[in-house]
């Protein structure tokens, strides 16, 4: 899990990356990282969500409730990684980028062109 702090002016950013199971996201330990994180009840959490047509991008999605959260885990079941984003103030626009899936084909190519 991979959890994108942004602070209050534009551009503060730092990432920090945990190490869950899966029976242990849950929306009480989601808010419990967001608080040790320094980030307030009524500040935003949001979990990218990656876009079928276009692997490179994603779309925020807000995470209030526990449906939520399964909504998250469901959505990146496949690649089995979970970005939260982090912020003091609402992001106006929900489309981000998100580092593109490598395929176990595209991964063995990598590493015989290393060997």
């Amino acid at each position: 899990m991979h959890a994108i702090c942004k602070g209050s002016e534009e551009g503060q950013e730092r990432v920090k990356t945990y190490r869950a199971y899966l029976g242990q996201i849950t929306i009480g330990n989601l808010t419990t990282m967001k608080s040790k994180l320094g980030y307030r009840s009524r500040e935003y959490m949001y979990y990218k969500r990656r876009s079928a047509e276009a692997p490179a991008q994603a779309t925020l999605n807000e995470i209030e409730f526990d449906y939520d959260v399964e909504i998250m885990i469901k959505s990146n079941e496949e690649e089995r990684k979970v970005r939260i984003v982090l912020s003091k103030n609402p992001i106006a626009d929900p489309s981000v980028a998100i580092t593109p899936i490598i395929s176990k084909i595209m991964m063995k190519k990598k590493c015989k062109n290393l060997n």
